[in-house]
C-alpha cells in the first residue's frame, strides 16, 4: 500500500466478527469485492458478503464471474469483466 500512497485511505483488516462487518456495511458508501477464478478453476460461487452488502442497500462493484452476475442486478451495482484490471479504473 505504501508504494501507492494509500496507507491513509485503505486499511486491510483481515477477518472480522459478523457484528463488526455489519456495522461497517451500515457506514459504507460502496462495497467492492474483486473475485477471481483460480488456476485450478476454484472460484466464489455467490459470495455471502456481497449479498449482505446488497441487502443493506450498499451499492456494489464486483467481478462478473459465475453466480455474481445473477446476484448483482441493474441498479444494485456494477460488474467488471474477470482479468481486466483497467476496467476497475473506468468506473
Amino acid at each position: 500500500m505504501a508504494q501507492y500512497h494509500l496507507t491513509d485511505q485503505v486499511h486491510l483488516l483481515g477477518g472480522r466478527p459478523q457484528t463488526e462487518v455489519l456495522a461497517g456495511l451500515a457506514r459504507a458508501d460502496l462495497f467492492v469485492l474483486a473475485c477471481v477464478v483460480a488456476q485450478d478453476g476454484d472460484r466464489d460461487g455467490m459470495p455471502v458478503a456481497l449479498a449482505e452488502a446488497m441487502a443493506m442497500a450498499v451499492p456494489v462493484i464486483s467481478t462478473n464471474i459465475v453466480g455474481i452476475g445473477e446476484l448483482v442486478q441493474p441498479g444494485a451495482g456494477y460488474l467488471v469483466p474477470p482479468d481486466d484490471a483497467p476496467a476497475w479504473l473506468e468506473l
